[in-house]
């Protein structure tokens, strides 16, 4: 545990390593309460979850709701918002680019988007004084990038 991140690693399908902040390791150990898991939570209990899951959503019983279908269809939404292959397939923690490739083909696979319902081109629509209220409340990751990206544009508009 060094300054602001530790890196934690775990065990799913592969075993990864991912860097956490301190403040939220800090905030896993008080819920772990000294066991070795923080969420020690049975295969059967997961199932069992996933069922009622599938039952009130009324997915017919052969569609196989799992853990992996969260994480298809955040890394799905993820690229809908992106459009980057690339970056979707770092935020997804895919080693294999075809598998980055599989999850961002398919449609329809059952799971609830969160962009269904929201306008992608609302920001071109609203004034500059709500646009610039809604950034002055986006997270601070979100502002970066942002800014990142009108430094790009605005580098890129000097060398032309």
């Amino acid at each position: 545990m060094e300054g602001s991140s530790v890196l934690i690693s775990g065990i799913g399908n592969v075993k990864f390593r991912k860097e956490i902040s301190t403040k939220f390791y800090e905030e896993l150990m008080i819920l772990n309460k000294g066991q070795e898991k923080v969420f020690d939570i049975s295969s059967d209990s997961i199932v069992n979850v996933f069922n009622r899951i599938r039952k009130k959503m009324s997915f017919p019983k052969q569609r196989n709701i799992v853990i992996q279908s969260i994480r298809k269809a955040v890394s799905s939404n993820f690229y809908k918002l992106t459009k980057d292959p690339f970056t979707t397939m770092r935020f997804a923690n895919h080693k294999n680019f075809n598998t980055t490739v599989r999850y961002i083909q398919e449609e329809g696979y059952g799971a609830i988007t969160i962009t269904e319902d929201i306008d992608l081109d609302l920001h071109k629509k609203i004034s500059h004084q709500s646009l610039l209220d809604a950034l002055s409340e986006m997270d601070e990751s979100f502002v970066l990038l942002l800014n990142n990206k009108i430094k790009e544009n605005q580098n890129r508009e000097l060398r032309n």
